[in-house]
């Protein structure tokens, strides 16, 4: 509400500029979601246009486009299947009340069956989730409209299509914020807020909800701030000189810190957050903004009357105040498009699953990137080649996932000359291209090394690779030579690993192959992987009796896999099995 009135007129951005701002972002940062943010989405004149603009724009790139609190009532079934490869997480609705009485009051033109309608939309077409957002203690609500939400909220659920779909169910205390036509209302003390808030849990026990709530306490030092006058100045000095940063996050908020700056300063906050009389001056009365002070009370009349008052741009003018910015020959400010853009056919294409070329791709893994974890790696190398524009191919489905596939994770904390990651592409692209590519995008930390493309699949990874070779340099303290002797000469050496609950006894002694002191003073150690499992490094330096990571600094000097020559690397393997498209990086330039 508050801000329906500071930033009227309603202004839009061309389809054009946003399209452009979007494609720039993504190349900038290489995120797998773009969200198209503003106070009303879905009253964004030329949507329909946007949307087929970004479904072209983003066709292929893997992105999911993103919507804030959408209105219900102008929730399409086209806004559902815009993100370009049905990708879909959840949607937010804002009923804000139960009953269309007090939906009424609040002036929201929205209804029961829009949400229905919405919800039904959103469900089928594979959304997981819906957010619905409330607020209670609004002006002249009733228990029959907390009643409301829980009714409402039931329908909802009922029209999921799978168990799996959630529904989150979010209630904030209404504030009455200045400028606005209930800016002469109170807001509900914190028991209040309380009592409402049980009352809502109570109705919602057994239906299929997740039931979320604002705190009482930071939405009554929410509004004292919203609705205070110059004397708060010193409350929030206060609050910050006793260490209050970060206030409007749940876990830095403190509201004894807050209650005791009030106390100090000799003020109460529910003072500054009780009714007004209409009529008198207000805190926050100097300033303008556009809007008059007669046109809040005549909302305020009808709301009380249940009156609800039509969106301007529908080409009535509701008497706001803002004469001067009314269009030429129009009297209104701004208007809807007369007729609603149409969804044009997005551009044909090779479809984005569609797998043109393989490629695997060898790099050196070192400097900070040495204690980045496998998920986060992964995620690094979805952006990075988002970034530079490698046309990645994705799978299907309503969770499309870029079909990328990574060699036997490294252990974190240590460096490695030999990492690999295979790619499936959706159109043609050179070794050479694609390692530069990946030099302009990845981080200090990952150096890409050699690149080859295949018109084959290429075989997986993991069961390719089925040995991995280490340098480490311990520090040999007396009789460490005796024990590893020792070690290799035992047949077996039993060790436990727990995983969650479960516990299983692994013998290591099969795993290590080879363990040689080379001319420079340091080792090499070779293990054998079964069925994606080896013995790992923490285990190998407690059994010989070493520090973690054996003892010193580790690197992993190749994953070998066997060939009818050898063992070869797997890049190695690759091109000697399969005939390469090009090849570029080592030998190959």
């Amino acid at each position: 509400c508050q801000a329906g009135t500071l930033y009227r007129p309603v202004r839009e951005r061309p389809v054009e500029e946003i399209v452009e701002q979007a494609l720039a972002n993504l190349a900038a940062t290489g995120y797998e979601e773009m969200g198209l943010l503003s106070l009303s989405t879905s009253d964004y004149g030329p949507l329909p246009e946007l949307l087929a603009a970004l479904h072209d724009a983003l066709r292929g790139r893997g992105v999911n486009l993103a919507f804030p609190s959408l209105r219900p009532d102008s929730f399409t079934r086209e806004m559902a299947r815009s993100s370009p490869e049905g990708r879909k997480g959840g949607l937010t609705f804002a009923p804000e009340a139960g009953t269309q009485r007090l939906r009424d009051v609040i002036n929201k033109n929205t209804s029961e069956e829009d949400l229905l309608r919405a919800a039904k939309i959103a469900f089928e077409e594979g959304f997981t989730g819906l957010k619905l957002y409330f607020m209670c203690g609004l002006p002249t609500e009733t228990k029959a409209d907390l009643d409301g939400i829980a009714h409402l909220v039931g329908r909802v659920a009922r029209l999921r299509t799978s168990r799996r779909q959630r529904i989150t169910i979010s209630v904030s205390p209404f504030s009455p914020k200045p400028h606005t036509p209930f800016q002469w209302y109170g807001q509900q003390t914190p028991g209040e807020v309380r009592e409402r808030l049980a009352y809502l849990r109570e109705r919602f026990r057994g239906v299929p909800v997740r039931f979320t709530a604002h705190n009482p306490e930071s939405a009554l030092y929410e509004s004292a701030l919203a609705r205070g006058d110059r004397r708060l100045g010193r409350v929030v000095e206060r609050v910050w000189r006793n260490g209050g940063v970060l206030e409007a996050w749940h876990d830095h908020f403190d509201p004894e810190r807050w209650a005791e700056a009030f106390r100090a300063e000799k003020l109460d906050p529910e003072v500054f957050v009780r009714g007004r009389t209409p009529g008198g001056r207000l805190p926050w009365s100097h300033i303008d903004k556009g809007v008059t002070e007669r046109y809040q009370t005549l909302e305020n009349r009808r709301a009380m009357e249940r009156k609800v008052t039509p969106d301007c741009r529908e080409g009535r003018c509701t008497g706001c105040g803002l004469t001067e910015f009314f269009l030429p020959g129009k009297k209104v400010c701004n208007l809807y498009p007369s007729v609603a853009a149409p969804i044009t056919k997005p551009a044909e294409g090779r479809p984005p699953g569609e797998v043109v070329l393989t490629a695997r791709v060898r790099y050196r893994r070192g400097g900070a990137m040495r204690w980045t974890g496998h998920l986060d790696l992964v995620r690094l190398w979805d952006r990075a080649l988002r970034r530079g524009g490698v046309p990645v191919a994705f799978s299907r489905g309503f969770h499309p996932h870029p079909r990328i596939a990574f060699a036997p994770p490294l252990p974190v904390g240590i460096r490695s000359e030999d990492e690999y990651v295979d790619l499936e592409l959706s159109d043609t692209l050179t070794a050479s291209d694609l390692l530069s590519r990946l030099r302009r995008t990845l981080p200090a930390g990952l150096e890409p090394l050699e690149a080859a493309t295949f018109r084959e699949k290429l075989p997986s990874l993991s069961a390719q690779v089925e040995r991995m070779e280490y340098l480490f340099r311990p520090r040999e303290e007396n009789g460490w030579l005796e024990r590893m002797d020792r070690w290799l000469a035992q047949p077996r050496c039993p060790v436990r690993r727990r995983k969650r609950d479960r516990v299983r006894t692994v013998d290591l002694r099969p795993f290590v192959e080879e363990v040689e002191r080379r001319p420079e003073g340091d080792w090499r150690l070779r293990l054998r992987l079964e069925n994606g499992t080896t013995a790992r490094l923490d285990e190998l330096a407690e059994a010989w009796g070493l520090e973690e990571r054996l003892g010193g600094e580790v690197t992993r000097l190749a994953m070998l896999v066997p060939t009818e020559k050898g063992w070869r690397r797997p890049i190695e393997a690759a091109a000697g099995q399969l005939k390469p498209v090009s090849r570029a990086g080592g030998r190959h330039g």
